[in-house]
């Protein structure tokens, strides 16, 4: 079961850093109000900067993950993929909304169905 609970959670690393760099091309930045009265060039380098702890939390994710020794991160983490999936659920219906085509659709649905699948293999872990 270890084994299924370590690939789960490969694949739904693969779905986010998917998402994100669909992201990164369609201007998510752009859903954003907050950002909206900065230039878009600047918009752009503060979304991709911040990506760059990102990257290293899903670095050390997938290393507690493989070494379980972080049940928390672990819950806290596909906890959230199922929060992230609803809210682009809810945010479909908003005319910022730059994720509108069926790639886009299938790493946040990924993202968020390993998520819960994973959490239901808790006792697993």
């Amino acid at each position: 079961m270890k084994e299924l609970i370590i690939t789960l959670s490969l694949v739904n690393v693969m779905f986010v850093f998917m998402h994100e760099l669909d992201a990164c091309y369609r201007g998510e930045w752009r859903m954003f109000k907050f950002l909206r009265k900065i230039k878009e060039e600047k918009q752009y380098l503060i979304y991709l900067y911040i990506h760059i702890p990102l990257t290293f939390f899903l670095f050390y994710y997938l290393w507690t993950v493989i070494n379980f020794n972080n049940i928390i991160l672990w819950v806290l983490w596909n906890a959230f993929l199922v929060f992230h999936l609803i809210i682009h659920l809810v945010a479909k219906k908003w005319k910022s909304n730059v994720f509108r085509n069926v790639h886009s659709f299938i790493f946040i649905v990924g993202a968020g169905i390993s998520g819960l699948i994973s959490l239901f293999l808790y006792h697993f872990y």
